[in-house]
């Protein structure tokens, strides 16, 4: 960035030289965010993708990555920084940082530090203020590009309280910054599908065993105690799973409540596997755009 600002000539490799300047880079809170926002805009403009999708990390952190450019812009326009990008005349680059009759503050400072580092602090603060107005017009195109039509942000969760709540932090952050939200996907969700008969798995109370045997055609017949045990244990494990697509329907309906309108929600039903080959990425882009999983 640095360089497409300023060029790539002697000035800028002084930049990079400075220490301040590295330290500052290094160490800038959310700096990878503001990385990232950068590199999404170079993508972005070089024309040479039909689609760019950014995968952002932990949810919680997703906003760091919108919120980077602006607070940049804003760093830039705080009082105490300001003053030292002021540019001053008269005298050497100390006296740009330190006012006139301030004696006192330069021997602190000495005291502190090296005078060439103290002339290395005003060269970086220098460089700030050449630069300010890109840096500037640079946030000013991403907040563009993320608010633009032919942008939409697709929300991925799972329908655990945990991961709901992490979301509805972001789906909540989005809508403050008036950030337009395109669909929210439930992975791994319960889906009822039209074509199941009418005891589902997800909602029919559990068999006695005994009826369980009728049902297999066993009704009557003297099976081993081994045979009940298994029956029980898979009555309760159907009761388990009952409960929880239960808990987790209701869940994701509340979620949903709190969408906008014109906000697209998917559940894709949960695997037997992991993913693991083109098939069954296949199989789960079918679930994807498979209308009847869609609210």
């Amino acid at each position: 960035l640095i360089e497409r600002l300023n060029g790539a000539g002697e000035s800028t490799r002084k930049i990079l030289e400075n220490r301040v300047y590295q330290a500052f880079s290094r160490t800038l809170a959310r700096s990878h965010a503001y990385v990232a926002m950068e590199r999404l805009y170079d993508v972005v403009e070089s024309g040479d993708y039909d689609l760019v999708v950014l995968d952002t990390p932990p949810t919680r952190s997703a906003l760091d990555i919108l919120d980077a450019p602006g607070r940049l812009a804003r760093f830039l326009d705080d009082e105490a920084v300001r003053w030292f990008l002021k540019p001053r005349f008269g005298g050497g680059a100390l006296s740009r940082l330190i006012p006139s009759g301030g004696a006192a503050a330069t021997r602190i400072l000495g005291m502190l530090a090296s005078r060439q580092l103290v002339e290395e602090l005003v060269g970086f603060f220098s460089v700030l203020w050449h630069l300010k107005e890109g840096f500037q017009a640079r946030a000013e195109a991403v907040q563009r590009i993320l608010r633009a039509d032919s942008t939409a942000f697709c929300l991925v969760c799972s329908p655990s309280r945990t991961s709901l709540w992490d979301a509805a932090y972001l789906r909540d952050g989005l809508l403050e910054r008036g950030v337009p939200l395109g669909a929210v996907i439930f992975n791994r969700a319960y889906v009822a599908r039209a074509s199941d008969p009418a005891e589902k798995v997800g909602w029919a109370p559990p068999q006695d065993p005994a009826q369980r045997l009728g049902s297999i055609g066993l009704e009557g017949r003297r099976v081993s105690e081994a045979m009940l045990v298994l029956l029980h244990e898979l009555a309760k494990l159907r009761q388990d799973t009952a409960a929880w697509n239960h808990v987790a329907q209701a869940a994701t309906d509340r979620f949903t409540e709190r969408l906008p309108k014109d906000c697209l929600s998917v559940r894709l039903p949960e695997l037997s596997e992991d993913p693991r080959d083109l098939i069954d990425l296949l199989q789960l882009s079918r679930a994807l755009f498979d209308w009847e999983s869609r609210t």
